[in-house]
């Protein structure tokens, strides 16, 4: 699905994938994130699935490809880079995977073992961000509080309400939230 196919909700091709859920351990080895696409059939190849499929909707969740949007690094397995959008309307958001510093520099002094080690003792081997396409612009942010509190200014209930959450304001958790509160507000 291109922008236009997921803004319209009018899919240009009718194939099945399957969708595999991925563990922790499969984003520790190879990197990517929670979803791969694989074809059901031989409707699609895997090179198509990897550099031409911006999203995927099985009529019930929709899936956006990271690697296309220039979140997930190129050197990871292309078929691993799907996330599940999480709340819908003018802002899409879904979260993106990557590995911590200390894990990546482990990995690169170290290899595989170096990264398993390094993953092991972590408190947290994989970082997670939060992402919103905005429908109306066509454009990407990484999510942060300033994101949010702007995105709350025509909503002075809602923006008191995030103000006053200074603590958690940069909690992924709450910012979705927030963004789901923002999709459920506009027309």
């Amino acid at each position: 699905m291109s922008f236009a196919e997921i803004k319209n909700k009018a899919p240009g091709f009718g194939c099945i994938l399957k969708i595999e859920k991925r563990g922790e351990d499969a984003k520790l080895w190879l990197g990517g994130n929670d979803f791969r696409m694989v074809p059901a059939d031989k409707c699609i190849s895997k090179a198509k699935i990897q550099n031409q499929v911006w999203a995927y909707s099985n009529d019930t969740v929709l899936f956006v490809n990271c690697r296309l949007l220039n979140i997930q690094s190129r050197d990871e397995p292309a078929t691993n880079s799907y996330s599940q959008v999480l709340t819908y309307g003018r802002y899409l958001a879904f979260y993106s995977y990557y590995l911590s510093q200390e894990v990546k520099i482990a990995g690169a002094l170290g290899g595989a073992v170096g990264t398993a080690i390094a993953a092991g003792n972590s408190k947290e081997p994989l970082k997670k961000e939060l992402h919103v396409i905005d429908m109306q612009t066509a454009m990407l942010f990484w999510v942060d509080s300033a994101f949010i509190a702007k995105t709350l200014e025509g909503l002075p209930e809602l923006y008191g309400k995030f103000t006053q959450k200074e603590m958690s304001a940069n909690d992924a958790e709450v910012q979705l939230h927030y963004l789901k509160l923002v999709n459920n507000a506009q027309p």
